[in-house]
């Protein structure tokens, strides 16, 4: 089982060190930490839910423009309008959390 995992590229490394530290072979480097793994997860779910927001509330607003006074279509652009920016919310929220907790979150440099 070992050897599967080192053949993918995971190895754990100095798991008695404080916390367990789990590496990945990128590059010739062996030593990433788990707030590394975190900060690269959550810069990508910014950017796709950045992307998807964007693209949803265009969505909504295309379908409230088309709905010529139909209440269902008025309703359904709001429900979609109102549950993606909850969404995006929830997602900066998430960031607020683990900045909290003391990960990587938000790289400003």
């Amino acid at each position: 089982m070992v050897n599967v995992i080192e053949k993918i590229g995971f190895h754990l490394v100095n798991a008695a060190q404080a916390g367990v530290q789990v590496g990945l072979k990128i590059d010739g480097k062996d030593n990433f930490d788990y707030g590394e793994y975190v900060h690269a997860i959550y810069q990508f779910a910014l950017k796709l839910g950045g992307t998807l927001t964007v693209l949803m509330i265009i969505y909504a607003g295309f379908v409230y423009m088309t709905s010529q006074g139909d209440n269902t279509k008025i309703n359904t652009a709001k429900d979609v309008f109102m549950g993606t920016l909850l969404g995006y919310v929830l997602l900066l929220t998430l960031g607020m959390i683990l900045d909290f907790l003391g990960m990587p979150t938000f790289n400003i440099s």
